[in-house]
């Protein structure tokens, strides 16, 4: 049997297959199965989300959608469960800085940072093994870049250009002038301001 040769084309043809079929298109279910389904898509676009959207899914659901399906196991807080979702959304490669999963993951973020549990969310990654200093000392510079990819390393960086430069940072003021920064940065980070207070933050560590 031939060597099957993958292609951006291939990568989304494949994707939207498994859209169709009810096939929960998570990162870390896909990597399970289809391994080089997941290295091909990071290879061509950067990122399994970017290609995941790049076939017309839209991925922010399919993370509400999993979500609320571990808030229904999880049923009741503890320490020992907070570590568990940080460890599995850090299993798939999930951006863990503060900002990010206050808006991604209330539930989880509000039970970390409960006084009743871990205070705060770098005490809650600590616990679970991770470097939250290492996380904000990251530059997005030394990210891969793809001309055809937005990932959001790069929409924080264009962000913190903009206010380096005094740029009028209003929602509706970029909305308007620079559209597709605006939209990007909404789907990457939920919302305009959340990405704003994401880049502002690591400027100032």
């Amino acid at each position: 049997m031939p060597k099957r040769v993958w292609t951006m084309e291939r990568v989304i043809s494949d994707i939207q297959e498994m859209e169709k079929m009810g096939a929960n298109l998570r990162h870390g279910s896909v990597q399970e199965e289809h391994k080089r389904l997941v290295s091909a898509a990071i290879r061509y676009f950067g990122s399994w989300r970017a290609a995941v959207e790049a076939s017309g899914v839209d991925y922010g659901m399919l993370r509400k959608s999993s979500e609320n399906v571990r808030l229904q196991k999880v049923g009741k807080w503890s320490n020992e469960r907070i570590v568990q979702e940080i460890k599995e959304l850090q299993s798939q490669n999930a951006e863990m800085n503060a900002v990010i999963i206050k808006n991604k993951y209330p539930a989880l973020f509000s039970a970390a940072v409960s006084p009743r549990y871990f205070g705060n969310w770098r005490n809650a990654l600590t616990a679970a093994g991770v470097n939250y200093d290492e996380i904000l000392s990251k530059s997005p510079r030394g990210r891969p870049r793809r001309k055809d990819v937005w990932h959001a390393g790069l929409i924080l960086e264009k962000i913190k250009e903009m206010a380096k430069d005094g740029a009028n940072m209003d929602s509706d003021y970029v909305s308007a002038r620079f559209a597709r920064l605006h939209r990007l940065a909404t789907i990457r980070f939920g919302s305009w301001h959340a990405a704003l207070e994401c880049a502002l933050e690591e400027s100032s560590d």
